[in-house]
């Protein structure tokens, strides 16, 4: 029976990311890292999913969103150690250290830029006539604006980076080979290639519904925060408000889960495919069509964790 014919019947739902030419697939508790090699090889690296804890508690809704996320980091650097250091001479490898000093000094950055640079921008705004305090929900929109505008630059600018761009390819590649799999479809390089590089239950996606809550959220909580705790010193007030709104970062990001949980589910639904529009026109900026050669990656990669080849085999 031909693998494909067997992926018709399957149930089991997987999800990706894009590494460093490479791709890495989830199903289950299992990852499966497939990266190319400067020498045209195709290495793959399986490992047990990281799971920050066990507690059924939990694993309930609007609960798990938080440490899913959390998980999805660490195994993220797992496989971004793996496919760096595979480009790399061995002298040249990272270590567990710099890999997760790197991301705790990227995390730092995009706390600082998409959610201290906005709220400092709706400050600004808040002195003119366009826009009220932080009771305002003038105030909290801007915000919403300005991490938008943020982001959409930031990925533009990095696109124009080589290395970046492939990754996007390869988060194409990803999503076409989810695609595929999903549909039941023939898992050939050609017929993938015939599918589209968006997904609703991307991240990318996700990061939108996180600015939505994230709006909503800070509108309704910190006019009663302010209410409840007044401060008259403007400084001391809008430390405090930031360090809050990091904090209010763990409901809303288990919130965000739930709705990308739910959209990615019922995708057929009208309403659904209505609701994820949005998200799927942010994934024209983070994914490319990629190359035949990283569409193989990918399917390497999904076979793999499927249980349909071994390690190491290119």
């Amino acid at each position: 029976m031909k693998f494909w014919q067997i992926l018709v019947s399957a149930t089991q739902a997987v999800g990706g990311q894009a590494v460093i030419e490479g791709v890495m697939m989830r199903a289950k508790n299992n990852i499966v890292i497939a990266v190319r090699r400067s020498d045209g090889t195709i290495i793959t690296l399986s490992r047990v999913w990281y799971k920050l804890t066990k507690n059924p508690l939990f694993q309930k809704p609007f609960i798990r969103g938080f440490f899913a996320l959390v998980e999805s980091m660490v195994n993220g650097i797992i496989a971004l150690q793996f496919s760096s250091n595979e480009q790399l001479n061995e002298d040249e490898k990272f270590g567990k250290k710099e890999i997760i000093l790197s991301m705790v000094l990227a995390f730092s950055f995009s706390l600082g830029i998409f959610v201290g640079v906005p709220h400092l921008l709706s400050i600004v705004m808040g002195s003119t006539a366009l826009s009220g305090d932080a009771t305002s929900l003038s105030f909290h929109l801007w915000a919403g604006i300005f991490k938008i505008s943020l982001f959409i630059l930031y990925v533009v600018l990095i696109s124009r980076m080589k290395d970046i761009y492939r990754v996007f390819q390869y988060h194409g590649a990803e999503h076409k080979v989810i695609w595929a799999y999903e549909k039941g479809k023939e898992l050939t390089v050609a017929e993938i290639q015939k599918e589209s590089t968006l997904h609703p239950r991307c991240g990318t996606a996700f990061l939108l519904f996180v600015l939505i809550i994230s709006v909503t959220t800070f509108t309704l909580v910190i006019p009663l925060f302010l209410e409840a705790v007044p401060m008259e010193n403007a400084v001391l007030r809008h430390s405090v408000l930031l360090v809050l709104k990091i904090v209010l970062m763990v409901p809303i990001s288990a919130m965000a889960y739930e709705v990308i949980k739910f959209s990615g589910k019922h995708y057929k639904s009208l309403w659904c495919r209505i609701f994820s529009y949005p998200g799927l026109l942010m994934q024209k900026l983070t994914t490319r069509e990629p190359e035949d050669a990283q569409v193989e990656v990918a399917l390497t990669a999904l076979k793999n964790v499927l249980g349909e080849k071994k390690d190491n085999e290119s």
